[in-house]
């Protein structure tokens, strides 16, 4: 039988919200204005409250700020961000966690609504795991600035966790799911050990 642990990244893997972090340092480095900056911060505060709960519409306007970006340009961000902001911010029992997990047999799938980019260079720091997260469009190597995946989020976090599983041959009996948010709800409910 083929294991899986889903593990949520913000909140879980790393301590706060990876993409508020990702807005303060596009800010820093005067990648974002003064406006993006202060709608997207005022949402995330509104977040934090319950006040709002559609992340689509939020992301769409952040994302813009990365149109005309190339892909190599967004790696480098990406790993740059990471090294600056992220890294420091991993929980070490939950990497802990994961490693012991994988030792047993499980694959470890990194699945989160954050930016795809954020979560590989995670990833690619710990050296194991799968991810799905938010991906951005690209059209000839360059950003449109638009969503270019399903956002794993509320039921479509559940529904791309459905679809990983039956695309791969694993099986949710023996699953184990890593969350800390209301959207990460059906996930675990589904998955036979859930943590939060």
């Amino acid at each position: 039988m083929k294991r899986v642990v889903f593990c949520d990244v913000d909140g879980v893997l790393v301590d706060g919200q990876t993409q508020e972090h990702l807005l303060f340092y596009l800010f820093d480095h005067y990648k974002v204005s003064f406006r993006i900056f202060l709608q997207v911060y005022f949402w995330f505060f509104l977040y934090r409250l319950h006040f709002v709960k559609n992340v689509i519409n939020i992301r769409r306007c952040a994302f813009r700020a990365f149109r005309g970006w190339r892909i190599e340009e967004m790696d480098s961000l990406f790993n740059d961000f990471f090294k600056s902001a992220v890294e420091t911010r991993l929980r070490i029992s939950v990497i802990n966690f994961l490693k012991e997990k994988r030792l047993q047999g499980y694959e470890i799938i990194f699945i989160s609504a954050s930016l795809s980019g954020i979560v590989k260079s995670i990833r690619d720091h710990l050296g194991f795991g799968q991810v799905i997260a938010t991906g951005l469009e690209f059209k000839e190597g360059i950003c449109t600035g638009m969503i270019g995946t399903v956002v794993p989020y509320g039921i479509h976090k559940l529904e791309v966790a459905e679809n990983f599983i039956a695309a791969n041959g694993f099986e949710w009996e023996g699953s184990i799911a890593l969350g800390d948010h209301i959207s990460d709800r059906l996930l675990l409910e589904r998955a036979s050990c859930p943590i939060a």
